[in-house]
């Protein structure tokens, strides 16, 4: 499994849209990155999703049905049961039908300073133009980040200790989860153990020196993760919520990146 297959069915950019009363939708508004297990849960940031919908408005997840055969995006999957964490981090947790192999699973220990770490998200393109009507739009191109844990501190506006990174976390990314690269994740084929999420992209900061500006991403913690509950997990903490049998067993209708 590789990223190609995590960005087709695990790792998807996030939307809000008008439902139409065909069934279709109305032009996109493009507001993130979020992320399944596999089972059917869907996790992304809160200030993605935060916003009040009109009655015939929803939020979906934006794949791929064929996969890797299939160059557009266009399979709404829309997240049902969406709420933020009861617990008031800035997390969002949904439910979604379709269920999709491996597994992703949550890490047992949380990363540590100097910790290699993958974050996948969607950051939004800002200045492009439609070439048909000159409008502008707003495009997401799937992005692979590699760096390292610079620092573990407490965040004023999360109101929590929270992870720095050093690489950034441009608009769009949020939401997005974070791999720790020391593990082996992803090699040819299918993964060999399992690909565990250490924590979820919200956002990032600048900081000023005198060899310029440097963007850090940052991340919400682990245990962050760990505990967010809400309907989606039937009340649950998200990684007991995870552990129920029925979360672990393929299912029939399973999605499977092909080899």
């Amino acid at each position: 499994m590789g990223y190609s297959d995590l960005f087709d069915y695990h790792v998807l950019p996030i939307a809000r849209a008008q439902r139409l009363a065909d069934g279709n939708y109305s032009r996109p508004q493009w507001v993130g990155t979020g992320f399944t297990f596999g089972e059917g849960t869907f996790v992304t940031c809160w200030h993605c999703v935060g916003a009040n919908l009109a009655d015939d408005e929803v939020y979906f997840a934006a794949g791929r049905e064929r996969g890797n055969e299939q160059s557009l995006r266009s399979w709404p999957i829309e997240l049902r049961q969406l709420a933020r964490d009861v617990n008031g981090a800035d997390l969002a947790l949904a439910r979604i039908d379709p269920r999709f192999l491996p597994r992703l699973t949550l890490a047992a220990d949380p990363l540590q300073w100097g910790d290699d770490v993958v974050a996948l998200g969607f950051p939004h393109t800002l200045d492009t133009t439609d070439a048909d009507t000159g409008d502008k739009r707003i495009e997401t191109h799937a992005r692979v980040f590699k760096g390292y844990v610079t620092r573990l501190f407490y965040d004023d506006y999360q109101r929590q200790p929270v992870v720095e990174l050093n690489i950034p976390a441009p608009v769009g990314m949020s939401g997005g989860p974070l791999f720790n690269a020391q593990q082996p994740l992803i090699r040819g084929g299918q993964a060999l153990d399992p690909i565990e999420c250490y924590g979820v992209i919200f956002g990032e900061h600048s900081l000023h020196t005198p060899d310029g500006i440097h963007r850090h991403g940052t991340a919400l913690l682990l245990d962050t993760l760990r505990n967010a509950s809400g309907p989606a997990t039937d009340g649950l903490p998200l990684a007991q919520y995870l552990e129920r049998p029925d979360a672990k067993a393929p299912a029939p209708g399973d999605t499977a990146p092909s080899e």
